[in-house]
């Protein structure tokens, strides 16, 4: 079996949920740990369990992030901690990181930062 089909079939066999692009491209806010450095980046998509981001610098898988994300009025934002996963360099010189959410979010909860 090729390798590459094998890590592909690991990769959609270990996610939980369905991933949805994002809306709103911009976190309001986006930290390193409890009020740590503010860090620049987009939202990609987002799931239950976890969010994809494109962050200007490599990040180490176990880092804790305070995530705002802003939601569609006139719900409150609402503020998430997500634990890197995986950071991967881009072409263009950024990285793709995957966070897996601390407490999983609710359906409502994603229903209000889709829409």
């Amino acid at each position: 079996m090729n390798s590459s089909i094998a890590s592909s079939n690991v990769a959609v066999s270990r996610r939980i949920s369905a991933r949805y692009p994002s809306s709103r491209p911009l976190p309001r806010r986006l930290c390193a740990g409890d009020g740590g450095e503010d860090l620049d980046a987009w939202i990609l998509d987002l799931s239950t369990n976890g969010i994809g981001l494109l962050i200007d610098r490599r990040l180490e898988p176990g880092t804790l992030l305070t995530i705002e994300l802003e939601t569609c009025p006139p719900a409150a934002p609402l503020t998430v901690w997500a634990k890197v996963l995986h950071s991967q360099a881009t072409a263009d010189g950024e990285y793709r990181t995957g966070c897996q959410f601390v407490t999983r979010l609710v359906d409502n909860d994603l229903h209000v930062l889709l829409h």
